[in-house]
């Protein structure tokens, strides 16, 4: 199933089928005037707002706390939860793939991102 532009979707529902990176999404909440910092889950959540329809007026940031227990790369491994754990896409995680697959450097890569709106 090919995913529609964000303009083309009309319920919470629909916007949930889609996978959307981070970057879409904050994107997407710029556009929107909703906003913007704050975590993927968190900027899914103003969208849903959004989508439920709460006036952009109302949909207010939400304070992140930041997890205390970030895992370090040597308390992470293949079988660790990605989510509830402390795990983060972070400069420990780079050095657990890094250990993991023995090269020097461990980088994400991200895709272009087209337009979505």
């Amino acid at each position: 199933m090919t995913r529609p532009q964000f303009n083309q979707i009309t319920s919470p529902n629909e916007f949930l089928k889609f996978y959307w990176y981070k970057e879409e999404l904050r994107l997407i909440c710029w556009r929107l005037q909703l906003p913007t910092s704050g975590t993927k889950a968190n900027l899914n959540h103003y969208i849903l707002q959004y989508l439920n329809g709460i006036p952009v007026n109302q949909i207010q940031p939400i304070k992140s706390r930041h997890l205390k227990n970030d895992l370090k790369a040597k308390q992470t491994n293949l079988n660790t939860k990605l989510l509830n754990s402390g795990f983060a896409l972070n400069n420990q995680a780079r050095l657990f793939f890094a250990n993991y697959f023995n090269v020097k450097r461990f980088t994400f890569k991200k895709v272009k991102i087209k337009s979505i709106i």
